[in-house]
């Protein structure tokens, strides 16, 4: 089973360690303690942990951009390939609807990113924009729900 809880500042040393995993670093610019730390104590930014049969498998960020937007920052899980991204985000948009009132979530992800991109589409996501950042293409998608 899978479900999303508040995450919690304990969370943190497995959260900078699961960002440093071969197959997550190269897609996200990984945040060490400190930063999760002050991130995870603003009021518009949501971490929620990511718990597979009550494991801690994962965990992502959510920022209220503006009003009934929700950019999702990030999202890591330690073993991929089992759908468990893909159910997350399901239930992270469930989450967004229901307890943010959201009607728009938008992300970033770098074109190099296929895998990501695959499961962006397949869940609904559009691209609405692209731009350069250190060499690379990042496309900018969304999904109104």
């Amino acid at each position: 089973m899978i479900e999303l809880k508040q995450a919690i500042a304990t969370e943190i040393g497995q959260f900078v360690a699961m960002e440093q995993l071969q197959n997550t670093a190269g897609f996200i610019m990984p945040y060490p303690a400190e930063k999760h730390l002050a991130e995870m104590t603003k009021d518009t930014v949501h971490y929620l942990s990511i718990y597979q049969n009550e494991l801690l498998a994962g965990f992502m960020i959510l920022v209220e951009d503006k009003p009934k937007e929700i950019e999702f920052r990030r999202i890591v899980v330690a073993h991929k390939g089992q759908g468990l991204g893909q159910r997350a985000m399901q239930l992270m948009e469930e989450y967004c609807l229901n307890e943010l009132n959201a009607s728009r979530i938008w992300l970033d992800v770098f074109d190099i990113n296929e895998v990501g991109r695959h499961i962006y589409q397949k869940l609904g996501y559009c691209e609405f924009d692209a731009t350069e950042v250190n060499g690379k293409r990042l496309l900018f998608m969304q999904k109104w729900l």
